[in-house]
């Protein structure tokens, strides 16, 4: 009997040690499979931020380009202006020295 007792209790012992090495594999699959989940979660996150981020940067492209193109403007507009004065003074000071002959034309035939 004592044999037998014997072998039921390695039996047991054997099926303990088999239900442990199970549940460490399915320890270390598990450990395995929530790493994979945190990674992949990361990854996630990270490319929502990139995302965000991305779009944000092409919103204030858009803006610096805008604001570029106002610049470009009101210089041309400036440049525009500062030709247009230049012109007006030449032609004012042709017109001032047509009149100044005009003038003395006129005080000579008296």
């Amino acid at each position: 009997m004592l044999t037998l007792a014997t072998w039921a209790l390695e039996a047991i012992q054997k099926e303990i040690e088999e239900k442990t090495e199970e549940l460490k594999s399915d320890t270390e699959l598990i450990k395995h499979q929530l790493e994979k989940e945190k990674k992949n979660k990361v990854t996630k996150e990270r490319k929502e931020v990139l995302n965000t981020l991305s779009k944000k940067y092409s919103s204030l492209r858009e803006e610096y380009k805008s604001a570029l193109a106002k610049n470009r403007r009101a210089h041309d507009r400036n440049k525009v202006m500062e030709e247009r004065r230049a012109l007006l003074n030449a032609l004012s000071n042709k017109y001032n020295s047509l009149k100044e002959e005009c003038n003395a034309i006129m005080l000579a035939e008296r």
